[in-house]
C-alpha cells in the first residue's frame, strides 16, 4: 500500500474503490502497522473506516476480529472471565488454529475431503477422532522439513496433548462434559494468535472497560494481565498483533468523547466525507482566495474519486466517463435537495452518505435490470427514494429521470418507456456471492421456479410453500391490497428483491399495516417470519440467547467396572440457547424487530455488524461469530419519535445502516374498503365507523385507529344483543 511495504495476499474478496483518499488512508494505515502504533480512526457514518481497515487486512493476509461496542459492553467481552462452558468451547480455538496452519503448509485442493472430516468430527462432538485427524498432519508438518519454522506446530501439538488430558479426565468422571471454565475473550485470543482487532463505536463503551486496554497502548510491547485468571505474568503479545479503533463524533445520539489519556495513546486519522457540494462563493465572503482554491481543488478531487468509486461498483456495465460524470453530479444535486427541500416521513432532512450510494451502485452493477439505464434507476430510487416521505418522491423521482436523461441522451417519453417494461428473471449464474440465493439453486436451470413476481419485483423463494395471491383463503388474515398499500408493497418488495439482504426500517404511525406487510410478503415468497416484541426492558439475551438448564441421562459404572442400567442418573447442566436472531440467521429466516426506538439504545448499538455489509454477530458467552444465511433478512418498525410515549430518536450511524421505508396513514376511503371487505359490513356502515372515528381523533385528541374497530367489530358480533352504535359509544 503506497511506499509502506506490508506481507501481501490477493485473497480480495470484495470490491473497493481505490480512491485518491482510500489510498492515502491505506498508506497512512500500513506505516502506522509498520511502527506497531495503535490507530483511531474518526468519521461520519458511512465514510468507510471499517472497510478500509478490512480492505487492508485483506490484503496483507491477517484475519481481522471486528468487535462492536457498546454502552454495556464488559472487560469480560474482551479478556474473558468463567463462564459455563461444553467441550466444544474448549475445542473451537485449536481447531482454528489448526485450520489456519494447515492452509500455510499443505495444498489446500489436495485435501479437501480430509477437511471435510474435520468438520464433520467437530459438528458431530466425536472428540477423540478429530484430535487424532489433527495430530496426524502436525507430527508430518514439524518433521518434514527442518528448514522451516516449525514453532507454531509444536505449540499446536503441546496444546493438542492438553486438551486430550481433559478429555480424559471428563471421559474417567463419566458426566456430561460440562462445567465452569476461564474463557479468553476475542481480544485476548488476537494478543496471542497476531491477529489484528478492530473495536467499533469505541466511544459507546463505558470508561471503566477502556481502562483495561491502557496495558496495550503504552508500547508495541505492552500486553494485558489475566488477574480473573489468577495470572501474575503478562500473556505473551505475538508481533503480528494490532490494534484498531473506530468512532463517530460526539455530537449524535449516545455518543461521547474519549478520555483524553486514552485517546492521545493512539495514532489518530480522520475521515472526512466525499462530498462533492463544497460552495465555493460561499466560502469566498470569509476566506482569502488562496483558500478558496484549496478549496475548489478539493471539489475537483472529491469529484474524482466519487467517478472512480463509480467504475468500480459499475464495471461490468461499462460506464463512459461523461456518464460517470452525470452520476457524480446527480449524487451532488441528490445531497443538496436533501438540504433545500427533501423531508422524511417525520418532516425531518435525509442522510444521503457515501454509504447511501454505494447501495445504489451495488443494486445497479448487478446489471439484471436489462439496461445500464434501468439499473441505475432502480439502485437510485432503491437506496435514496426510501428514505424520503410520499410527498417528496416526485421531486427525487424526476431529479433522477432528468440527470439520467442528459447522460445518456435520451428524451423523457423514451426513458419512461424504458421504466415501464416488466424486469426480466434474474439469471442465477450472474448473482454475486452475496445475494439471497443458495449455491445450490445456481445449478438449476429453471430460475422461475426459485424466484416470485411481486410488484414487479423478482423475490427469492424461501423454504415454505409460497401462498398464491388468487387464493384468498390462503392470504393472511384476509389480507386486503387497496391502492396505497400496494404502492407500500411494491417499495417494500423492490428493497427485499435487491442483492445483499440489507435491513429494512419501516416507520409510520400505529396501525398503518407495517408489520402486517412483512408478514404478508413473508407468506407471498414462503420465508419463516419471526417476529420480537421491544420494549424498554429488551436486553441481549433476547436477540442472541441465554445459557438454559438442561437434563441429561447417564449410566454409572458398577464396581465390576461395567455399565449397569440400574444405575441411571440425570445430569442437569447449563446449555447455552440460541436467541431468536441467531437462530434466524443460522437457518436464514426473517425477523421483525417490533417497536425497534422502544428498545435501549445500548441494545440497538449492539446489532450494527449485524446491520452492516458483514452480517455478523459475535456471541461472547460461547466465543463464536455467527455469519448470516444468505436468505435472512432483518426488518425493523417504529412509530415516529416524538409523537408516542417512549420512542427514541435513532442515531444517524444506526438509521443509516437501514434502508428506510416511511409509510403513510390509509386514506379514509381506504379505510372504509378495509372495514367492509374485512369486517363483512355493508358500506354505509363502514363509512360511519369510520366517520367517527376521525371525529374522535380531531375532538379528543386520542389515538383511536383502525386496530380499535377491529377489536370493536369482534366484540359486536360477539354480543350481537347490543346495537352497534352504542357498542362504539362504549
Amino acid at each position: 500500500s503506497g511506499n509502506s511495504i506490508l506481507q501481501s495476499s490477493n485473497d480480495i474478496i470484495w470490491p473497493f474503490a481505490s480512491t485518491r483518499l482510500s489510498s492515502s488512508l491505506l498508506e497512512r494505515l500500513a506505516v502506522a502497522v509498520q511502527h506497531k502504533e495503535p490507530v483511531l480512526l474518526v468519521g461520519e457514518t458511512g465514510t468507510g473506516k471499517t472497510s478500509t481497515v478490512q480492505r487492508l487486512a485483506y490484503l496483507t493476509g491477517h484475519r481481522l476480529r471486528v468487535i462492536n461496542l457498546n454502552q454495556q459492553s464488559d472487560s469480560v467481552d474482551l479478556m474473558g472471565g468463567f463462564k459455563p462452558v461444553d467441550f466444544q468451547v474448549f475445542v473451537r480455538p485449536l481447531r482454528e488454529k489448526f485450520e489456519s496452519l494447515f492452509t500455510c503448509t499443505f495444498q489446500l485442493d489436495n485435501n479437501l475431503v480430509f477437511l471435510g472430516h474435520i468438520n464433520t468430527c467437530f459438528q458431530s462432538g466425536r472428540w477423540l477422532d478429530l484430535i487424532t485427524l489433527m495430530r496426524h498432519p502436525a507430527r508430518v508438518a514439524v518433521q518434514r522439513d527442518s528448514s522451516v519454522d516449525t514453532s507454531e506446530w509444536i505449540k499446536f501439538l503441546d496444546d493438542l496433548t492438553i486438551l486430550e488430558k481433559r478429555l480424559e479426565n471428563i471421559t474417567k468422571s463419566n458426566k456430561p462434559g460440562l462445567g465452569f471454565a476461564f474463557i479468553e475473550g476475542a481480544l485476548v485470543r488476537a494478543v496471542q494468535d497476531g491477529d489484528w482487532i478492530l473495536l467499533d463505536e469505541i466511544n459507546l463503551a463505558p470508561a471503566e472497560m477502556l481502562d483495561s486496554l491502557s496495558g496495550l497502548l503504552d508500547s508495541e510491547y505492552g500486553s494485558l494481565i489475566l488477574t480473573e485468571r489468577g495470572d501474575s505474568e503478562p500473556i505473551k503479545r505475538h508481533s503480528d498483533f494490532h490494534l484498531f479503533a473506530a468512532m463517530n463524533p460526539a455530537t449524535d445520539v449516545g455518543k461521547r468523547e474519549l478520555p483524553v489519556g486514552l485517546r492521545n495513546r493512539f495514532t489518530e486519522f480522520y475521515i472526512p466525507e466525499l462530498d462533492p457540494c463544497i460552495d465555493v462563493n460561499k466560502s469566498e465572503a470569509s476566506i482569502d482566495s488562496d483558500s478558496s482554491r484549496h478549496i475548489e481543488i478539493l471539489r475537483s478531487n472529491n469529484c474524482e474519486d466519487l467517478a472512480t468509486l463509480a467504475r468500480s461498483y459499475l464495471v461490468a456495465l461499462n460506464p463512459t466517463p461523461s456518464q460517470l460524470s452525470t452520476i457524480v453530479r446527480l449524487y451532488s444535486a441528490l445531497r443538496q435537495a436533501a438540504v433545500e427541500g427533501l423531508v422524511d416521513g417525520v418532516g425531518q432532512r435525509p442522510h444521503f452518505s457515501l454509504r447511501t450510494l454505494c447501495r445504489a451502485l451495488i443494486e445497479a452493477g448487478r446489471g439484471y435490470h436489462g439496461s445500464i439505464l434501468r439499473s441505475l434507476y432502480e439502485g437510485l430510487l432503491f437506496s435514496f427514494g426510501s428514505q424520503i416521505c410520499r410527498t417528496s418522491r416526485p421531486i427525487l423521482d424526476t431529479l433522477i429521470q432528468r440527470y439520467l436523461c442528459s447522460g445518456w441522451n435520451k428524451d423523457s417519453s423514451s426513458l419512461l418507456r424504458l421504466l415501464n417494461t416488466p424486469l426480466p428473471i434474474p439469471q442465477l449464474n450472474n448473482f454475486p456471492v452475496n445475494n439471497n440465493i443458495d449455491d445450490s439453486i445456481v445449478t438449476s436451470k429453471c430460475p422461475n421456479d426459485y424466484f416470485v413476481n411481486v410488484e414487479g419485483y423478482w423475490l427469492p423463494k424461501g423454504s415454505e410453500q409460497p401462498i398464491s395471491v388468487d387464493n384468498k383463503d390462503e392470504l393472511p388474515g384476509n389480507y386486503i391490497l387497496t391502492p396505497s398499500v400496494q404502492a407500500n408493497l411494491k417499495d417494500l418488495a423492490r428493497v427485499v428483491s435487491a442483492g445483499g439482504g440489507l435491513p429494512v426500517l419501516l416507520q409510520g404511525e400505529t396501525s398503518v399495516g407495517k408489520t402486517s406487510l412483512i408478514t404478508y410478503l413473508a407468506k407471498r415468497v414462503g420465508q419463516v417470519c419471526y417476529r420480537i416484541n421491544n420494549h424498554e426492558h429488551t436486553d441481549q439475551q433476547t436477540y442472541l440467547g441465554t445459557y438454559t438448564a438442561s437434563s441429561t441421562a447417564y449410566t454409572t459404572k458398577d464396581n465390576k467396572g461395567s455399565d449397569n442400567e440400574n444405575l441411571k442418573k440425570t445430569s442437569t447442566s447449563l446449555v447455552f440457547k440460541d436467541g431468536l436472531l441467531v437462530k434466524s440467521m443460522r437457518n436464514g429466516y426473517w425477523i421483525i424487530l417490533d417497536e425497534l426506538n422502544l428498545a435501549p439504545t445500548e441494545i440497538l448499538e449492539a446489532l450494527n455488524r449485524v446491520l452492516d455489509d458483514n452480517r455478523s454477530v459475535f456471541i461472547t458467552e460461547t466465543q463464536e461469530t455467527i455469519k448470516a444465511h444468505s436468505h435472512f433478512r432483518l426488518f425493523a418498525t417504529q412509530n415516529p419519535p416524538g409523537l408516542y410515549a417512549g420512542r427514541k430518536m435513532l442515531s444517524r450511524a444506526l438509521r443509516n445502516r437501514f434502508i428506510e421505508l416511511h409509510f403513510d396513514t390509509i386514506p379514509r376511503n381506504e379505510l372504509e374498503i378495509i372495514l367492509e371487505k374485512k369486517c363483512l359490513l355493508p358500506s354505509s356502515r363502514a363509512q360511519r365507523l369510520v366517520e367517527v372515528m376521525h371525529r374522535l381523533q380531531v375532538s379528543c385528541f386520542t389515538f383511536i385507529c383502525i386496530l380499535e374497530l377491529f377489536i370493536y367489530f369482534h366484540t359486536t358480533v360477539s354480543n350481537a344483543s347490543i346495537h352497534w352504535v352504542y357498542r362504539f359509544t362504549d
